[in-house]
């Protein structure tokens, strides 16, 4: 296992609100975790290092031999705590109201991907040239689709696309999707904020992708690279596991 990952102001924002880290524990075990942070002056930083902090936290009492029941308790333990920790601060602190975070969170184990999403970062799954979105996005225009009412295509174009329905540190509790999804030999995730799916379709992805299959260190700054060349009007971070 591989993980590689990078992150980028964009071209017109002045802050990086995203965060991520990632860590192989050995060559059965590994976890990537991604957020974006939204809401005040820093605000949004705070609650994206939070989140990721406490993911980080929580991960280092995990082993390869954790079972599925061990991982979900994990993934609801560090949640919980991000977002009571997000919370509170935004309750003792008027400049930072309103401010939360995604979370998308990836943990591979012996060929097996556990993922959970909150908000509208997203894990994609890529195999032989074919992508998967593994998350669900957590959004006003996510449901439209859901409901029959926007296509795909209509959605990328939506002038509230960038409204989302659930986040870490919002409220005094948060719910998240999980997933689970066997993972075969030289199959790829993708972990990124909507930094990159707004300017990136996920048909182009795996294209993107397999042009550097030899070369997957430089797989997040090219995707990277690519939604600045397009507006780069947010953050953008990228993270890119290769079982």
């Amino acid at each position: 296992m591989i993980i590689f990952g990078s992150s980028n102001v964009g071209k017109v924002r002045k802050d990086n609100q995203d965060s991520y880290t990632f860590d192989i524990i050995n060559d059965n075990f590994g976890y990537a975790v991604v957020c974006d942070g939204m809401g005040g002056p820093g605000g949004g930083k705070i609650a994206s290092s939070a989140a990721v902090n406490s993911l980080a936290k929580h991960m280092s009492s995990a082993n390869d031999g954790f079972t599925e029941s061990e991982i979900r308790q994990i993934f609801d333990n560090a949640v919980a705590c991000a977002n009571t920790e997000i919370y509170n601060k935004a309750l003792n602190d008027p400049s930072l109201t309103g401010m939360g975070t995604t979370m998308v969170c990836a943990v591979i184990i012996n060929s097996i991907g556990y993922f959970i999403n909150v908000g509208d970062s997203r894990a994609y799954l890529i195999r032989d040239g074919s992508i998967k979105r593994i998350s669900h996005d957590h959004s006003a225009v996510q449901q439209l689709v859901d409901n029959g009412m926007l296509t795909e295509t209509q959605a990328r174009n939506h002038p509230n696309k960038n409204i989302i329905t659930r986040a870490l540190g919002v409220e005094q509790n948060v719910s998240f999707d999980f997933f689970k999804e066997n993972i075969l030999l030289n199959d790829m995730i993708l972990l990124c904020s909507d930094g990159i799916t707004n300017y990136i379709d996920d048909l182009e992805i795996p294209f993107e992708i397999i042009k550097r299959k030899d070369n997957i260190e430089t797989i997040p700054q090219q995707l990277i690279e690519l939604a600045n060349s397009r507006g780069g009007a947010d953050n953008s971070t990228v993270v890119i596991i290769k079982a």
